[in-house]
């Protein structure tokens, strides 16, 4: 009936999101783009999800490329953006911080989605938004590469990934 749809609907709408907060650092030292341990989220066939996480980084040394992305399952329709701070020394030292915005597609589960490159700041602060129509049902799961060599990337306790459902 038209009223059970309705209170389906509401049912759905207010769901509350699925909120994943990391409680200590993660450090990753591999290159290849890695999972962040406690950052992911089930999704199901036929939802509709919005993504809203939020990453503080510590990278092992200045002037390396740190590599983010994330995997998830098939999708009927999958947009979104990633944001990274990056810093550059201009003129005569000094120091400008800006973000960079990237977007991503239905095909870019388990790609480098932004890379970042810092020559001084070793802090930062990455983003991700999105929305996912799922086909098949499976997992969010954020990634994070380190540099080469030793110098691995810390992803900061306190770091969050939300995933709600929103059809």
């Amino acid at each position: 009936s038209v009223l059970s749809q309705a209170v389906s609907v509401l049912s759905a709408a207010a769901a509350p999101p699925t909120t994943r907060i990391l409680a200590a650092n993660v450090i990753i030292s591999a290159v290849a783009l890695t999972n962040i341990a406690g950052l992911s989220a089930s999704v199901i066939a036929g939802g509709i999800y919005r993504l809203d996480a939020q990453l503080g980084v510590l990278r092992g040394v200045a002037a390396q490329p740190y590599k983010y992305g994330l995997t998830f399952p098939a999708m009927t329709q999958a947009r979104g953006t990633v944001k990274a701070t990056l810093s550059v020394v201009q003129g005569l030292g000094s120091l400008s911080s800006r973000p960079q915005e990237t977007l991503f597609d239905g095909a870019a589960s388990g790609s480098i989605i932004i890379s970042t490159l810092s020559t001084t700041t070793l802090t930062a602060l990455v983003a991700y938004y999105g929305f996912f129509q799922v086909s098949t049902g499976g997992v969010i799961q954020l990634q994070a590469g380190a540099s080469a060599g030793t110098a691995a990337i810390t992803i900061v306790s306190g770091s969050y990934m939300q995933v709600f459902k929103i059809g």
